[in-house]
């Protein structure tokens, strides 16, 4: 998905940051897209608002039709004003 909005995104207006493991065999070689490591859970926010993020989401690795989304993740969301 995000491989697919960087190419439809001509005019480079989208960043994309990711916070936390990533697998390892996925390789985009796009400099809009900024991988930041593993985080601890206290750190998400401050991470977060460091970045100036205006949008978050929480992409699953798998096919699934309900997602158990940590209630921290999206706490931290709201606090961190995304």
């Amino acid at each position: 998905m995000i491989r697919a909005l960087l190419e439809i995104d001509r005019e480079h207006l989208l960043e994309f940051h990711v916070l936390g493991r990533t697998e390892s065999s996925v390789k985009i070689n796009d400099p809009r897209l900024i991988g930041h490591g593993v985080y601890n859970r206290e750190e998400f926010t401050s991470r977060v608002q460091s970045l100036n993020i205006h949008l978050g989401a929480v992409f699953s690795i798998w096919d699934e039709t309900y997602c158990h989304i940590d209630r921290i993740v999206v706490s931290g969301r709201s606090s961190a004003g995304i």
